[in-house]
């Protein structure tokens, strides 16, 4: 199973399937690890950044939480060179791209990956960076949720591209008063052809 960490999924989940075998996705991880890196960007510079670095990062902190093979080879050298700058935000912005390394890496044998993870926990709780300790701590008290995605090898990016599509139905109609015409709506914005549904055209 599957959900958003919140208490209130989490404790539902437990009440209505007791037996489910709980998973976490490195997708959620990553947002946590870019809301940290974001949030110490922020404690940095302050409200109004009064320097030139300060003000380059505010505008292009798009680099910061964007993956790293994402960026051209320009980009890469700004970034490096603005880094290069501020101690405290090259130890945040090296943690975030550790940590996508050891997501990125083809594990084999999971006791190997519980290791690598626990690592970077240890150095996260000692960069005393505190968003990022929070993170450490949170990543280890989820360890085998995340762990178990890795091992059933579940991607949530396209359930998060379906949820996205149905909030935006949402917002657009102002709410759906009957729910299988929400539910056809649904099937065909998302292009689930393999359902009956989706083969209805309005």
């Amino acid at each position: 199973m599957i959900s958003d960490l919140g208490p209130a999924y989490v404790g539902v989940i437990a009440q209505a399937v007791p037996h489910a075998v709980h998973l976490l996705d490195r997708f959620h991880v990553i947002q946590w690890v870019n809301e940290a890196v974001n949030t110490i960007r922020r404690e940095v510079f302050g409200g109004a950044p009064r320097d030139e670095l300060g003000r380059q990062l505010k505008v292009k902190k798009w680099m910061l939480l964007r993956a790293r093979e994402a960026l051209d080879l320009g980009e890469k050298r700004l970034l490096g060179r603005l880094l290069r700058q501020n101690r405290t935000l090259q130890r945040a912005y090296l943690l975030k791209e550790q940590l996508r390394g050891i997501f990125r890496y083809g594990w084999i044998y999971l006791g190997a990956l519980r290791r690598a993870l626990e690592g970077w926990c240890r150095m996260a709780v000692r960069s005393r960076l505190k968003p990022l300790v929070q993170v450490g701590h949170r990543l280890r008290e989820h360890m085998e949720k995340l762990v178990g995605g890795f091992e059933h090898g579940i991607k949530m990016g396209l359930v998060e591209a379906i949820n996205g599509k149905i909030a935006q139905l949402r917002r657009r109609a102002h709410g759906y008063r009957d729910p299988q015409y929400f539910m056809l709506k649904i099937y065909q914005t998302c292009f689930l052809h393999d359902d009956p549904w989706a083969q209805v055209i309005l």
